[in-house]
């Protein structure tokens, strides 16, 4: 009989620490759960980044290809602008010249010559 209540009270000791073991078993898979549900949001969250670098990064290359394009065509513009100085330049100093050749000048030592004024020479 009292190996009998030995063995009875074993069982129980055996269940409850059966029973205490499952709960611990539960709550560890209830907060693997919780873990396995964190970590899938967090790679929601890493992949929501990743677009956002992605297109940030895609921005920034267009940007700088628009600067590229832009400084490519501001060089081009000043390479004409020092042309076009040049030739205006090269204009102005032709047009002081020039000027000279297209206005019509009387020949003095001609009319003096006609009129016989004295002190001219031809």
């Amino acid at each position: 009989m009292a190996e009998r209540k030995y063995l009875k009270d074993r069982l129980e000791l055996e269940n409850a620490t059966q029973k205490s073991l499952t709960r611990k078993i539960m709550d560890l898979n209830h907060e693997l759960s919780k873990k396995d549900y964190q970590t899938n949001q967090l790679k929601n969250q890493l992949q929501t980044v990743k677009e956002q670098v992605n297109g940030f990064q895609k921005s920034v290359t267009e940007v700088f290809a628009t600067f590229e394009a832009l400084e490519k065509s501001t060089a081009s513009l000043n390479d004409i602008n020092a042309q076009l100085y040049h030739e205006l330049t090269g204009l102005k100093y032709h047009s002081k010249n020039i000027h000279e050749e297209f206005t019509p000048r009387p020949n003095f030592h001609k009319i003096c010559a006609n009129l016989s004024v004295e002190g001219i020479e031809s």
